[in-house]
């Protein structure tokens, strides 16, 4: 396999990888249940202003919006796993298809001539 064969096998690779860094984000670094406000630990009861300082969001808000984010993330991760594998399956199987096309005589007197 030559160098410019690979490089769309190891992006679709590098692909799942990212897929699998979503997928376990949340159960891993993303699981810290402190819930903070610029910086500030949030305790049950506090409120957080926005940035644009016209509306706020409270502990309890916030707490939910991270807990509803959590299987959305892993399904977008579990969604670029698979979409990384089905390109995966593709690129080999024309990779393969290809080779097959370089080993092979030609056949008939049309794939010796060139195309033009």
């Amino acid at each position: 396999m030559t160098a410019r064969r690979g490089w769309p096998l190891a992006a679709h690779l590098i692909l799942a990888l990212a897929g699998l860094g979503v997928l376990l984000w949340p159960v891993t670094l993303g699981a810290n249940p402190t819930i903070m406000c610029r910086e500030q630990v949030m305790q049950p009861g506090d409120r957080c202003a926005k940035a644009d300082g016209e509306s706020e969001q409270t502990y309890e808000e916030r707490l939910d919006t991270r807990r509803t984010a959590v299987p959305v993330i892993m399904v977008v991760g579990a969604v670029m796993i698979i979409f990384a594998g089905v390109l995966v399956v593709g690129e080999v199987r024309r990779t393969k298809g290809s080779a097959k096309d370089d080993q092979s005589p030609p056949s008939s007197p049309a794939q010796l001539s060139p195309s033009h």
